[in-house]
């Protein structure tokens, strides 16, 4: 088997290790433990939401008052309604009812109640005459519009405003029916109870007089249509019975009874033909010679069918020509009787349709006017409750996410379980810029300074080191201020101390004690100096200084064996031996102070230095072979340290980090 697949199977191993581990409980005690933290916060959060939402309810928002109006729709048509049926009652079917229900939202009704109330000089509905802020949300939002639209506001014309009063108009009305009823509930809503009861009162009072206008006009187009259609139908049978009458005159048409006359008298002119040839038939038979009396009878025979033909022709002729007329005439008569009856049936109707008139109500009425109106808002306690609950929220969100995003250590707990070092003590934030500053920051850091030579005398079997080197990781983390502490408080404690300022990047020190030694430790190392030269007493402190000069420079050489030799001496002539060690991050030459220390304390800024930048530090200086004794939380807020005074169940040190 080869290496790659061995390492490979091992990770293999770990990724399913890793995804099938147990996930860590959460931790309830340090998320309420941080959210008492950023209680302030909260507070904070809290009281400002309260007061920005007692501020929209009391200030910003208007009252809203609703009024509701009942009318009742009738469904079932009077009896009258059965003689026209010009204009048709809503369907009972739910459908129509709530088609009815749409239409008192409909620009008919509500163009009417702008009409009535003259809504388009109220500023509610009208919202052009009101003056709207450069800085509210709808100017604000119009402006955006028109410049990523790259166009101009312009004015809105008379239509223009007239269809907003619309729209707003609708927005106020709520037009509802209970199911299974013939009810509708007409709900106004207005800043003021009287505009909203009136406003209710004059829709419902609009609705049904629009549908007593459409009735009114479904009754005046009816009878303008019978009165046209019976004028047409009184010249139409007039017209008809003149035509009757001119066939009449103009043919001469007889009755039936003289036609039945007329039809005898052909059949009795063929009967006397029929005589007449059958006797001139028997003349004829005779056998000659004929007398000239025969002759003159054959003649006079003839003579007569002839005649009696003739008369028969004509007879017929007269027969069919009356037949003809006499049909005709039927015809007319048959048109004129139904032009007559129509008539007389559109006259009727125009008459009742006339009398209707005056007796037609609307399908609706009004049983319950609005006289009351109930207050609907804004609900200002409910408000108030809201923004309280969202301040909270928002303090609760600030406070988690600052504590995610804060990758430094506000917890001694979490510093000793990142590192697995002790935590000798947390000391507040201070400003230290004279020597006033100084001696009010020695008397509230000598709590932690004592806590720092218990833990140290601890760690060395009850001897505290002669040598401590204090450090951090970065400047700016308090490190000197607690060297020039600890060196204060062991000398108040009667041993001689000298405090040597080896940062030699950041001589701040002696710029706020406003001293000039003559030489530095740089001096001193280099042999440019004698070390009683270099060395300063104050009297003030208590205890001997040598620092470096402000004409020292952090590149200047440090070499190993005049350290080891300045470091026997000193050790020689002072009990303690405080060393202001540069950053270990940042300047090389703290790992070699920290090489000749007994002791090193490693100063980590609270809720700043980020962890993985102090086990750098600490992983440097354990790998030049001088490991750090323990950790001091610097620059800790006075808010947190007060919270800390309060839990007597936390000290500081071995016992509980340790």
């Amino acid at each position: 088997m080869t290496y790659q697949t061995v390492a490979h199977e091992a990770g293999q191993e770990a990724r399913l290790a890793e995804r099938y581990a147990p996930v860590a409980p959460l931790d309830l005690l340090g998320l309420l433990s941080t959210l008492w933290r950023g209680k302030l916060l909260i507070l904070f959060t809290t009281i400002c939401a309260v007061l920005s939402g007692g501020y929209y309810a009391f200030h910003m928002t208007s009252p809203q008052y609703q009024a509701t109006a009942t009318l009742q729709i009738e469904a079932v048509a009077t009896p009258l309604r059965g003689v026209t049926q010009q204009w048709n009652a809503p369907d009972p079917d739910p459908s129509s009812l709530n088609t009815e229900v749409t239409a008192l939202s409909s620009n008919r009704i509500l163009g009417q109640v702008i009409d009535r109330l003259d809504l388009l000089e109220d500023p509610e509905f009208n919202r052009y005459l009101q003056t709207p802020s450069p800085y509210s949300v709808t100017a604000i939002r119009g402006r955006l519009r028109h410049l990523l639209a790259g166009t101009t506001p312009i004015p809105p014309d008379q239509a223009a405003i007239y269809e907003k009063t619309i729209q707003n108009l609708r927005a106020a009305l709520t037009a509802t029916r209970p199911e299974d009823t013939y009810i509708f509930e007409i709900r106004a809503q207005s800043s003021s109870d009287a505009k909203a009861i009136t406003l209710a009162n004059v829709t419902a009072a609009a609705y049904v007089a629009d549908q007593q206008r459409l009735k009114d006009a479904a009754t005046l187009t009816a009878e303008y249509w019978l009165a046209t259609r019976v004028q047409t139908l009184e010249a139409q049978l007039g017209a008809q019975e003149m035509a009757v009458n001119d066939l009449i005159a103009t043919a001469q048409i007889q009755e039936n009874a003289k036609l039945d006359g007329l039809s005898n008298q052909i059949l009795l002119s063929e009967q006397q033909l029929d005589a007449a040839q059958a006797a001139l038939a028997q003349l004829q038979s005779a056998s000659p010679p004929q007398s000239p009396r025969q002759s003159a009878e054959i003649a006079q025979l003839r003579s007569e069918i002839a005649d009696i033909g003739a008369q028969r022709d004509r007879l017929r002729a007269q027969l069919t020509a009356q037949s003809a007329g006499l049909g005709r005439l039927h015809q007319m008569q048959r048109e004129a009787d139904a032009t007559r009856a129509l008539y007389q049936s559109f006259l009727a109707r125009l008459q009742e349709t006339r009398v209707q008139r005056g007796l037609e109500h609307p399908n609706s009425q009004v049983i319950t006017a609005a006289t009351s109106a109930r207050y609907l808002g804004p609900r200002k306690l409910l408000i108030i409750e809201i923004a309280a609950l969202l301040g909270v929220l928002l303090g609760v969100s600030l406070i988690i996410l600052r504590d995610a995003l804060r990758n430094g250590a506000n917890d001694p707990a979490r510093l000793h379980s990142a590192t697995g070092l002790p935590v000798f003590a947390r000391t507040r934030q201070t400003r230290i810029r004279n020597l006033r500053q100084l001696r009010r920051a020695m008397a509230s850091f000598a709590p932690a300074m004592r806590a720092i030579r218990t833990e140290l005398m601890l760690a060395a079997n009850g001897h505290t080191p002669a040598v401590i080197l204090c450090t951090a990781s970065h400047s700016g983390e308090g490190k000197t201020t607690h060297a020039v502490a600890l060196a204060h408080a062991l000398a108040q404690a009667g041993k001689g101390v000298l405090l040597l300022g080896a940062d030699l990047a950041n001589p701040g020190f002696v710029k706020h004690l406003r001293l000039q030694p003559s030489a530095g430790i740089a001096d001193v190392i280099a042999g440019d100096a004698l070390l009683q030269d270099a060395l300063v007493n104050d009297t003030l402190l208590g205890f001997d200084l040598l620092l470096a000069r402000r004409g020292n420079r952090s590149d200047d050489p440090i070499l190993s064996d005049r350290l080891d030799g300045i470091c026997g001496l000193l050790r020689e002539r002072y009990d303690h031996i405080i060393i202001d060690a540069p950053p270990v991050l940042t300047d090389p030459t703290a790992a070699l102070w920290a090489q000749r220390a007994d002791a090193v304390i490693y100063g980590v800024q609270w809720a700043k230095t980020p962890l993985a930048m102090v086990q750098a530090g600490l992983d440097k200086l354990h790998d030049a072979g001088a490991p750090v004794t323990g950790l001091v939380l610097t620059k800790v807020s006075r808010r947190a340290l007060r919270e800390s005074q309060h839990n007597a169940a936390r000290p500081w040190g071995r016992p509980v980090f340790g």
